[in-house]
């Protein structure tokens, strides 16, 4: 919010640029061999995971749509066992194909739906990668603070922690200017949840937030991230 036209103009050429580097990278994903993947990032914090894994917990890998997410998501599972969340593709066939590719580097992929199996897979002990900063509609959503915005956010790592006792992991994937990728693992959240589900949907935001800022074109800006509007209050868009 603090930055003026000319530099947010600068972040939404970059963004583009990132959007198309990410359509290769889903490609990489999906379809390069592990070896080569793992020669091309480094994971800090990884001792995390393992240790919260150790505990005999589920881990929440809270993370935030970056145009890295696909790409970092399959480097994560090289270091350590994750199955992922997210939301089906209209297309069949083109479901068929995401799935089948996820798959191949995942224990799981389960539909961001199937709230049921993401709970009982989490209960097992299983490492799942979840992204909370998308605009899912009022429902199950509080509005709390995101970039200067009072912003539709999901609930949910607060109601799954309640349900499963599992331990929130924070962790962002980022690429650098020699196509190298960087992933950042955070401590486990101490104290969550907390008293409310809008005390920690404000805390889980300021963090994405913080990262955000890191790389602000790596950020999925292209998602109408502030679509839905307090009742009475005006579109943004």
């Amino acid at each position: 919010p603090e930055l003026d036209d000319e530099q947010r103009n600068e972040i939404v050429r970059k963004t583009f640029e990132n959007n198309g580097i990410s359509l290769l990278e889903t490609a990489m994903a999906w379809w390069a061999p592990g070896k080569r993947l793992k020669e091309m990032c480094e994971v800090s914090g990884l001792e995390h995971v393992q240790q919260a894994a150790a505990e005999g917990k589920g881990v929440i890998l809270l993370t935030a749509h970056f145009s890295t997410l696909e790409i970092g998501a399959a480097m994560m599972a090289l270091h350590h066992p994750i199955q992922v969340t997210y939301k089906k593709a209209r297309n069949p066939l083109f479901e068929a194909v995401v799935k089948n590719s996820r798959e191949r580097n995942f224990i799981n992929a389960i539909d961001t739906y199937d709230v049921r199996r993401t709970v009982n897979t989490i209960k097992e002990g299983h490492v799942t990668w979840y992204a909370m900063d998308q605009d899912f509609g009022a429902n199950r959503s509080v509005f709390v603070p995101f970039m200067g915005v009072n912003t539709c956010t999901l609930t949910t790592p607060s109601r799954f922690t309640r349900m499963t006792d599992a331990l929130i992991v924070p962790y962002f994937p980022f690429r650098d200017e020699q196509g190298q990728y960087h992933l950042k693992v955070l401590p486990a959240l101490e104290n969550f949840p907390g008293d409310s589900l809008e005390e920690d949907a404000t805390r889980i935001n300021a963090l994405i937030e913080e990262y955000v800022r890191q790389a602000p074109d790596q950020y999925l800006w292209v998602h109408r991230r502030f679509k839905t509007r307090p009742k009475g209050e005006a579109s943004l868009y």
